[in-house]
């Protein structure tokens, strides 16, 4: 339980102390720690079985034969199959590519308070995309990050063809493909602010959404199946939740200090980012596969958020910074919700000692040892 907080606390106090900040060996450190962290979790989260017995079960000489999910994970998985690799170094090698990427990310596009942007990402997204890890998304998201300089050098068929390999890992990345007609423009205030007003009305319950999701797409089989799969498995949603007030709050941040925050580098994309991943939000909230969606979006919406730091004066700067690591607290509790979190084991020690626990055993690890198991029933 103490490493998430450990992860969070490391990163806040990197980026308080002038001596950690700028140090590149400390930044190194923090790295090395967050990727052992959040990479090497073993018998923690719950769709690493689903994805075990999908790998041992893959067959190279007959690989689509038991073709469940989209085709771009088992050709992915083949060469590894092939060179006889075990799940769960194939598994660890995925998650350090995707680390490396999105952190890639969060570097380059990050001006100021980069320790800030990670402690919140971590807390925020980090914990469910690396400990729980729901790979095919995750791996989708990592691909679409690699469209994003085609998408600002205006390349729209390498562009296209990044997002189709991306949606050959998961279907969520087709939301990708209308973006590079939305990234770079700037769209009017009062246009945001309608358009907000409305999804946050209008997507307050389900059946509307799904009404129109059937007459646009109905029409395509698979769609269709997904969308009647989707209906019956996620129509409960929330009208509400405290996370909801703290979007509603950041919107009115965002939008009120807009032309600063443009005048970044690629400020407008990252402008049109954050709007877009708060709209999703609130369709994640009603509808909760959506919350996928967030993933393409959270990178960039986190980055403005920090950097609004800059907008106030030393003081109200210092309660800001709190008010960042409060909500990186009270995201770090989710860990708290059931049995995926809790107890936390890595890998390594299992590898250097050359033993290790029976597939029936790891899955059966957090639902006998977490404290946390009776709110998963």
């Amino acid at each position: 339980m103490e490493i998430y907080f450990i992860s969070i606390f490391l990163c806040f106090f990197s980026g308080i102390c002038k001596q950690l900040k700028d140090n590149k060996i400390w930044f190194l450190i923090v790295m090395t720690f967050l990727a052992v962290f959040l990479c090497f979790g073993y018998m923690c989260g719950s769709d690493w079985r689903s994805y075990e017995l999908m790998y041992e079960e893959f067959d190279v000489y007959h690989p689509f034969s038991t073709c469940t999910v989209e085709p771009g994970y088992y050709i992915y998985m083949y060469p590894f199959k092939l060179l006889n690799i075990s799940f769960w170094n194939f598994f660890i090698f995925t998650k350090i590519i995707v680390f490396y990427i999105i952190f890639s990310l969060i570097i380059k596009y990050t001006e100021e308070y980069l320790y800030f942007v990670i402690m919140f990402f971590v807390a925020w997204y980090g914990f469910y995309l690396f400990i729980d890890n729901p790979m095919r998304n995750l791996i989708a998201v990592a691909i679409s990050i690699l469209a994003i300089q085609p998408l600002i050098e205006r390349k729209f068929l390498k562009y296209f063809l990044i997002i189709l390999i991306a949606m050959s890992f998961h279907i969520s990345a087709i939301i990708m493909i209308p973006i590079y007609f939305y990234f770079t423009k700037r769209v009017s205030n009062k246009t945001y602010i309608i358009v907000f007003i409305a999804v946050y009305i209008l997507f307050a319950t389900p059946d509307i959404f799904w009404g129109i999701m059937s007459k646009l797409f109905g029409w395509t089989p698979y769609i269709h199946r997904k969308i009647g799969s989707y209906n019956t498995e996620f129509e409960q949603g929330r009208f509400y939740s405290l996370g909801l007030l703290v979007e509603v709050l950041f919107f009115i941040l965002i939008m009120f200090y807009r032309k600063k925050i443009e005048m970044l580098k690629n400020g407008v994309l990252m402008f049109n980012a954050a709007i877009l991943y708060l709209l999703f939000y609130r369709l994640a909230l009603t509808i909760e596969i959506f919350g996928r969606m967030l993933y393409y979006f959270c990178i960039f919406y986190t980055i403005i958020i920090v950097y609004l730091i800059t907008i106030f004066e030393f003081k109200s700067r210092t309660i800001y910074i709190v008010y960042l690591l409060l909500l990186s607290m009270i995201s770090t509790t989710r860990i708290f919700s059931d049995f995926r979190y809790i107890p936390y084991t890595n890998y390594i020690p299992y590898f250097i000692k050359g033993e290790y626990p029976s597939f029936e055993e790891r899955t059966n690890y957090n639902y006998i040892h977490s404290p946390y198991k009776e709110k998963n029933k």
